[in-house]
């Protein structure tokens, strides 16, 4: 292994976030394996059983931006100034870091490739919590949810999952729990508006920034806390940390699930006739792009500097264009 000649960063550089470094890691790191252990008597019954695919992304997040697994090595040309660059787990939905680098590129897929120069809205529908327990149980409902919002009830009854004496029992509440938010219009000249609200679509489902992680002491009766705040840090909420931990992860998607769906003129059916039929370019897209929806998410150099507003291949000293010159992952 070749050493990296140490230099000085300039306040402008690009320093990439360590995930080892933050709170959030360190309460992961402590209490993962005690989290699988004790998931079929304490929570199996709440979130469903253990899926293997969580223990894949822990293990992944851990090794996250460590420099002992692998990195590429980093080199300005000009004047030999040189760094290690850690790769990343890609985790999308459980590294904070990942998954924001994956919110800024899906965020601009919709707005270059599949949305039109026409005005938008934002609806949210919200269903009762005694009804999102078979959604977590039954992932496949999701798909299902999206398409027969309007008729969930029926829907879960032809599943098998509730019966008429529930579906009586809800019709019958004064608040029945399900909502509706309707958003303002979003006009077409406006593509920074529709970008932020393609990056609510994927947001992380919540903030390293707001919580605070209390070790559990050497006293047996002091466990783990972890105190997490409101947005705008006026209330907060104290968990157990092994609980917090395990409504976390019930957030990790299935391997390959669909997080995202298209329906109506947006669709990948309505759009591949579009296109096969050369009509797909009479009502523009919001914005003009010269790339595919493929090269928007290789391009990670730009998508970096997107979020931090660094270049992370501008060398600090020289502010000359710096390469990757090797990759170790040995």
């Amino acid at each position: 292994m070749h050493n990296a000649t140490a230099q000085t960063l300039s306040h402008d550089a690009y320093c990439h976030p360590i995930p080892s470094q933050s709170a959030y890691y360190r309460c992961v790191q402590d209490h993962f394996e005690k989290l699988e252990a004790t998931w079929p008597d304490c929570y199996e019954q709440r979130y469903g059983f253990w899926r293997p695919c969580v223990l894949n992304v822990i293990y992944r997040y851990l090794d996250c931006r460590e420099l002992h697994f692998s990195f590429g090595r980093v080199r300005c040309d000009q004047r030999g100034h040189e760094y290690l660059l850690a790769f990343s787990c890609k985790r999308s939905h459980f590294c904070p870091s990942c998954h924001q680098k994956r919110v800024v590129a899906f965020s601009e897929c919709p707005v270059g490739q599949v949305l039109k120069k026409v005005s938008h809205r934002q609806w949210v529908f919200a269903i009762p919590k005694r009804l999102r327990i078979y959604f977590i149980f039954d992932r496949t409902l999701l798909a299902k949810l999206s398409r027969y919002a309007w008729k969930v009830l029926k829907m879960l009854k032809a599943e098998g999952k509730i019966t008429d004496a529930v579906i009586e029992n809800m019709v019958g509440w004064r608040h029945s729990g399900f909502n509706v938010y309707c958003g303002p219009t979003i006009w077409p000249d406006t593509p920074e508006a529709i970008e932020d609200l393609s990056r609510y679509i994927l947001r992380t489902c919540f903030s390293k920034e707001r919580m605070i992680y209390i070790p559990a002491t050497d006293t047996a009766d002091e466990l783990a806390k972890v105190i997490y705040s409101s947005k705008d840090r006026r209330e907060s909420q104290t968990f157990n940390a092994l609980d917090w931990l395990a409504q976390l992860v019930t957030h990790i998607p299935h391997k390959g699930g669909q997080m995202v769906r298209y329906y109506g003129y947006y669709s990948n059916n309505a759009r591949g006739m579009r296109q096969k039929a050369d009509c797909d370019d009479d009502t523009p897209a919001l914005v003009e792009s010269p790339l595919s929806s493929t090269a928007w998410r290789k391009n990670g150099a730009r998508l970096i500097q997107k979020i931090y507003e660094v270049a992370p291949l501008l060398c600090p000293n020289c502010h000359v264009a710096m390469r990757i010159i090797a990759f170790v992952d040995d």
